[in-house]
């Protein structure tokens, strides 16, 4: 599940970082913490960043941060981080003796500038009760462009899980096959054809298929099929995420115009440090 989360909320906070109108943080000299741990799945979601100065491309991913010391501790003991391969800011840790565990907490400490940073998460509790409709998905390749609309008419998947109470989720839907065959078949004339859909055919490579929600609350979420765009064996998980992603995350969404300082929960620094719990099930989209 790694750097997913990342992926979604990176660039809002570089940019809220970047911005002018953000006096209060207007330091070069703050880290940006984007810190995330997966019950029952290694470390390896931590990365370490700069500001960016203002007026400087937006779409960059920020400035690493590659020399830190990073801590993780858990129950009293202390785990190194090791930078991992690349220049990103990306850290992990290489044993196989740190735990992550439902209900515990976990404390994340480094020193940047001279500057100690420290910050604290809590795994929540996995989702419970997560169903899926069906298992199997049959749907025919669209060849032509009038095909498109069956598709659309198609009956959604539908996930349902059990009420926790004022909480809330994201959906990650991801294609565990690397090599697969996309539904639209479409070439750039519209007739029928092989892989001249986005991203497909012509031997070009491409990345496989997958699905990022935004932050929501429910206890029912629909797959609109028009939204699988490859043949494969499809993982879909349901995460539980702690109150403090919540919290950047809805601060990100406010015009930065009537922000003067997201919420974080990042000790003299920016960004966050979040826990997610779980639960799989799984969908095969094949040819009838």
């Amino acid at each position: 599940m790694s750097k997913y989360l990342s992926l979604l909320l990176s660039s809002c906070l570089i940019l809220l970082c970047a911005c002018e109108e953000v006096v209060v943080i207007n330091s070069l000299d703050r880290a940006i913490v984007q810190a995330y741990l997966y019950a029952g799945s290694s470390v390896d979601d931590i990365r370490l960043s700069q500001p960016l100065p203002f007026g400087v491309d937006e779409d960059s991913s920020g400035l690493p941060i590659n020399d830190a010391n990073i801590l993780l501790t858990h129950n009293g003991e202390d785990y190194a981080l090791s930078l991992s391969p690349g220049d990103s800011g990306y850290y992990h840790y290489e044993g196989e003796d740190l735990k992550i565990l439902n209900g515990d907490s976990y404390q994340l400490s480094f020193e940047y500038k001279g500057i100690e940073i420290t910050s604290e998460t809590t795994v929540p509790p996995p989702p419970t009760g997560l169903a899926i409709s069906q298992t199997e998905l049959e749907v025919a390749p669209v060849t032509a462009p009038m095909q498109i609309r069956t598709l659309a008419q198609m009956p959604p998947v539908e996930l349902s899980w059990d009420y926790q109470g004022d909480v809330y989720y994201y959906l990650l839907i991801e294609n565990t096959v690397d090599s697969t065959e996309e539904i639209l078949q479409l070439q750039a004339g519209g007739g029928p054809g092989g892989g001249g859909g986005p991203g497909g055919g012509g031997g070009r490579l491409r990345a496989r298929f997958s699905f990022v929600s935004t932050p929501f609350q429910d206890i029912n979420y629909e797959i609109q099929i028009p939204a699988l765009t490859e043949y494969g064996l499809h993982r879909v998980v349901l995460f539980r995420v702690n109150q403090e992603y919540v919290d950047l995350y809805e601060t990100l969404e406010q015009d930065s115009r009537d922000l003067s300082e997201p919420l974080n929960n990042i000790q003299n620094g920016l960004g966050v440090f979040a826990a997610f719990n779980s639960d799989t099930v799984w969908l095969d989209v094949r040819k009838p």
